[in-house]
């Protein structure tokens, strides 16, 4: 090979780089991230568990956000266990159970919620609709 063709070869084949092919895919890439280096080291019970309390503490930011969050020690121990019986596909967040299902409101029921959300910021979506369905302005289920 002469000089001339030399410099013009790259020195690595060119390939596409590695990305998820869809977002549970990438959520599952994440967490093997977070969790991955754990699963190829020999901890004891209790290392495990300190682990997991200091992995805890951290900020992490998910895939597709804008902010960071903390995991809890409950939620790393059932990616690490999951990764470890099923791999990478173990971490893939499930579908919704009422997946296929619309989710439709009357727009007076629309509003109601809106008005309780804009008066009540702080209050969770679970308490709201409790709360609704013990006044008997919307059906359980």
């Amino acid at each position: 090979m002469d000089e001339s063709t030399r410099a013009a070869a790259p020195p690595f084949p060119k390939t596409t780089p590695l990305a998820p092919k869809d977002h549970a895919e990438a959520v599952a890439i994440f967490r093997s991230e977070i969790i991955g280096a754990l699963t190829r080291k020999e901890l004891d019970h209790g290392e495990l568990r300190a682990t997991f309390r200091m992995l805890a503490e951290e900020r992490f930011r998910p895939p597709g956000s804008d902010t960071t969050r903390c995991y809890s020690v409950a939620t790393l121990e059932r990616w690490f266990y999951a990764y470890r019986a099923g791999g990478l596909a173990a971490l893939q967040p499930a579908p919704r159970s009422d997946r296929g299902h619309a989710q439709e409101l009357t727009g007076e029921l629309r509003q109601l919620l809106l008005d309780i959300r804009e008066e009540h910021r702080s209050a969770s979506v679970p308490v709201i609709l409790r709360t609704l369905i013990a006044d008997g302005r919307l059906e359980e289920g």
